[in-house]
């Protein structure tokens, strides 16, 4: 049986983790995977564990993230009321609500879809929850990372090497809070291609047997190292007939060859 996948970040501790740290990728990076480590993390740790998804409609609807921020804090406190009124008394229940919880790890997937009003008040909502244990984790598409011929601001990542962020490549949602990351409330860590061991476990775990390097380095190379791309190529050469599997290995027929990857596959559409 092939062992656990490994990430292509290294993941943080969910008790070790800024006010809010935002992992950045293209479609197809494992944003949602590092998110779903991080809840299982917190859950056999007894943290109280808020899952959300903001999507597009949504985005269109001020305050709509904050409004349902606050009600699943309030479902976990046992609350029922929220306050009416001004942005800025929903601001301070919800600090207050997750104030109240039991270590609690915010889990927001597809953070660019949150709204902009909620985003504006998310300086008022970190300095709010400072010295407290909450936790916030988000993750954000941009698009793949091509660092532009000319000097834009960037969003350095201390802690973990690798290509910097342009931030005009980064929605508004990391844009906006240099100054939360200058004070050590916001961490932006980009994620970064699968090397090669950790394409040898997604292979393997896909296919049930360690791929051939051959193999490895085609889809890998197809995919741009990162894990939905990297599957997607792994069908599409699968669908051509040019994988074999062995009770050991499985090999590329033709290393010429390249993968059939249908319009339709659910990685293109992300």
């Amino acid at each position: 049986m092939p062992g656990p996948r490994r990430r292509s970040v290294d993941l943080p501790d969910p008790n070790e983790c800024g006010r809010l740290t935002l992992f950045v990728g293209p479609a197809g990076s494992g944003r949602t995977t590092v998110l779903a480590d991080l809840a299982e993390q917190a859950r056999r740790q007894g943290r109280t564990v808020l899952a959300l998804a903001p999507d597009t409609a949504e985005q269109a609807t001020q305050w709509m993230f904050l409004v349902r921020l606050a009600r699943e804090a309030a479902d976990r406190a046992g609350c029922e009321a929220l306050p009416a009124g001004h942005p800025e008394a929903l601001v301070g229940a919800v600090v207050r609500l997750l104030r109240r919880l039991d270590d609690p790890l915010v889990l927001v997937d597809d953070g660019q879809w949150i709204d902009a009003a909620s985003v504006s008040a998310l300086p008022a909502l970190l300095r709010g929850l400072a010295g407290s244990r909450v936790r916030g984790v988000a993750t954000v598409r941009v698009p793949p990372v091509r660092v532009p011929p000319v000097r834009v601001p960037t969003v350095r990542v201390p802690t973990a090497p690798g290509p910097t962020v342009p931030e005009a490549e980064i929605p508004d949602l990391v844009a906006g809070l240099g100054q939360l990351r200058r004070a050590g409330l916001l961490t932006v860590r980009p994620l970064r291609p699968l090397d090669p061991a950790a394409l040898d476990d997604l292979l393997t775990a896909a296919l049930g047997v360690p791929p051939h390097p051959g193999l490895r380095v085609a889809v890998g190379r197809a995919g741009a190292g990162r894990p939905g791309p990297v599957l997607a190529a792994l069908d599409g050469y699968r669908a051509r007939g040019s994988v074999r599997i062995t009770a050991d290995r499985a090999y590329l027929l033709d290393p010429d060859d390249l993968p059939a990857v249908p319009a339709d596959h659910p990685v293109l559409a992300d």
